[in-house]
């Protein structure tokens, strides 16, 4: 099966449709894009359909069990879109919405990058195996954590220590 984005205005992907393998196998037994757009725009009446895979990530290409595969020639526009992303025809990449202003896009995976580095770990109460929500903080240009969705942040991430510290 293969995965291709429908491209609106603008060039954001607003929606991502899988096409059958029996649509896009040519004559030669081999996967054909022409057929497979072909296909899409007879059945949604829609014109603008890019190819996208759903193992890549950051370009990367993934095995289905999510390990990096051997064969990163299959890596295909680095990033599987969503919709609200954006077709760059200049990188030929998928680029996700810039969730804060303050992040920069890694022009080599087409991801955005906080200015201070994720976290290396993640942070769970002593005795208690759920690990605490984390979130970014653009006011104070920090990673913070909640131990669930409603309750208020109570630590933060010193990347210089590596480690959580109380608010």
């Amino acid at each position: 099966m293969a995965h291709y984005a429908k491209i609106g205005l603008n060039n954001r992907v607003i929606a991502v449709n899988p096409v059958d393998n029996d649509i896009i196998i040519n004559a030669d037994k081999r996967e054909d894009d022409d057929l497979a757009v072909r296909h899409l725009i007879t059945t949604t009446g829609w014109p603008f359909w890019i190819k996208c895979s759903y193992n890549t990530k950051a370009g990367k290409h993934y095995t289905a069990e999510r390990e990096e595969s051997d064969t990163q020639e299959k890596a295909l526009r680095k990033n599987y879109p969503s919709i609200g992303w954006t077709y760059d025809e200049d990188r030929d990449a998928f680029i996700p919405p810039k969730p804060y202003p303050s992040w920069t896009l890694d022009e080599d995976k087409c991801i955005w990058i906080a200015p201070v580095d994720e976290p290396s770990e993640n942070y769970r109460e002593s005795g208690n195996d759920t690990p605490y929500m984390i979130n970014w903080n653009e006011t104070n240009q920090r990673w913070q954590a909640s131990d669930n969705y409603n309750a208020a942040e109570d630590k933060y991430w010193n990347p210089d220590t590596t480690a959580w510290v109380d608010i």
